[in-house]
């Protein structure tokens, strides 16, 4: 058995981070090889899947049903739930690598919870445990689920809603790029990662309309938009700003190129502090959802968010619906 990672601990067995680009490092007539994966970790960890499966041999412990599950299952995920589970999965790596899987009981995954210091992190990280036993019951390597029926961390709802006079506020206080990016996110409802993905030819022609087709990289559900005047306009501000290059995507950084989620992050923290703004970026989806659901129905809301249950565009409504009722008298 090799030696335990000492960083890194969310790489699969075989995959190196060296630079900031990843490797496949298996050990080959007694030498390390060093095959380079590229800088994406979705892109390597599909590659080092193709390279590994060939080695892999059924197993009994959690970290061998760790990474089969990585192979069989993470890639038929959407790209940002990819890096949300890769992080859930190096954490499990960690607690329960080394544990044989008919070991783990539901009081471990109990501790778990009862111990992590991030109490909503570690329910997110007992969901994606499930998932892994549950696939491992398939496979025939275990006949029960440890997380089933243990108890998860109490999550409050984010009940934060944007009033217009404060989105209006925040409108006319950012710097031009950043405010066409806050007037596209609310009446677009999409998300950060979705939105700075956006690249001018994902705008078609469809019907005799102009549109704005792309997939939500969580669910992969494709949604097509219709380019209203309002959108139009946001669109071709954002190619009048001197700041910015001209370029492929809709919403670049001033290279040019496409933001990382962290590097608009950034500027965007940067923007609170410098102004005071105490929302977040991601209470505009949940303003637009809110409204939207107001003023058109849950199914509108539903339809627009792309989320394939209703249940779900729920959650972003219902703390932060107010119902404004009459009393007695």
């Amino acid at each position: 058995m090799g030696r335990r990672r000492r960083n890194n601990r969310h790489l699969p067995p075989r995959m190196q981070l060296k630079r900031g680009a990843y490797y496949y490092t298996p050990y080959i007539d007694g030498k390390v090889r060093w095959q380079s994966l590229g800088r994406d970790y979705s892109d390597a960890l599909r590659q080092w899947a193709e390279l590994e499966g060939e080695r892999m041999t059924p197993g009994r412990m959690v970290s061998d049903a760790l990474d089969r599950y990585m192979i069989d299952a993470l890639p038929a995920l959407g790209a940002r739930t990819q890096k949300d589970y890769q992080r859930s999965l190096g954490v499990l790596r960690q607690v329960f690598g080394e544990m044989a899987l008919e070991d783990v009981r539901p009081a471990h995954v109990a501790q778990m919870l009862d111990t992590a210091p991030a109490k909503v992190a570690a329910n997110r990280h007992v969901a994606v445990l499930s998932a892994v036993y549950r696939h491992a019951m398939r496979w025939g390597w275990v006949d029960t689920n440890p997380c089933q029926g243990v108890r998860r961390n109490r999550e409050k709802a984010r009940d934060r809603y944007i009033e217009d006079a404060e989105l209006n506020a925040a409108i006319e206080a950012a710097p031009k790029a950043l405010s066409l990016a806050i007037q596209f996110a609310y009446l677009t409802a999409l998300d950060l990662g979705d939105m700075i993905a956006l690249r001018h030819s994902d705008i078609i022609e469809r019907h005799g309309q102009r549109v704005l087709a792309s997939a939500r990289g969580k669910t992969g559900r494709k949604v097509t938009v219709l380019l209203t005047p309002a959108l139009e306009e946001i669109i071709a501000e954002t190619r009048r700003c001197k700041d910015r290059p001209a370029s492929i995507y809709i919403f670049p950084n001033r290279q040019g190129q496409p933001y990382t989620a962290d590097g608009f992050k950034s500027v965007w923290q940067a923007f609170k502090k410098r102004t005071g703004v105490d929302w977040r970026w991601k209470d505009l989806r949940a303003k637009a959802l809110t409204d939207v659901s107001r003023a058109r129905g849950r199914d509108a809301a539903q339809a627009l968010a792309a989320h394939a249950s209703g249940n779900t565009t729920e959650v972003y409504i219902r703390a932060r619906d107010r119902v404004i009722v009459e009393p007695v008298r």
